[in-house]
């Protein structure tokens, strides 16, 4: 699925996962919408970043499997969090979009904990203890 975004005309947004939830996009989208995230960053807003490392080899992660990963995550994030790849079959991310400055630690360490246990109740457990959570945050007081 590609969507237009109204953002920058003529740019081509590809979706690499659609469900009931919400979506997720490929990494060059990702990467570009984490860009302008960085840029609002500079301006004083706070930068949340949720990565999900998969230790399993490529090979491993069939489209059954990427579907639930995107899955999971959208169950636990926001509509307005923008979930994609960070490195394609390697590293899923979500950036924590409108998060306050006073609430950035608090959300850091749920987010992440909250994440981490969907993962390893809804992955197979072959999969799931080579998954590594974490978040990222240009904020000192956040959990990174």
């Amino acid at each position: 699925m590609h969507l237009r975004d109204g953002g920058v005309a003529g740019e081509v947004m590809s979706i690499v996962w659609q469900g009931r939830n919400g979506h997720a996009y490929d990494e060059p989208v990702f990467r570009h919408l984490l860009a302008r995230e960085r840029i609002r960053a500079r301006a004083g807003a706070p930068l949340v970043l949720l990565l999900v490392e998969l230790t399993t080899p490529d090979a491993g992660l069939h489209r059954a499997l990427v579907d639930r990963l995107f899955s999971v995550l959208a169950s636990c994030v926001r509509e307005t969090d923008i979930v994609g790849w960070y490195r394609r079959y390697r590293v899923a991310a979500v950036v924590l979009t409108e998060v306050s400055d006073a609430s950035v630690a608090t959300a850091s360490r749920l987010i992440e904990a909250r994440v981490a246990a969907a993962l390893e109740r809804r992955l197979p457990a072959t999969v799931a203890h080579r998954v590594h959570v974490r978040v990222h945050s240009n904020r000192r007081s956040a959990a990174a």
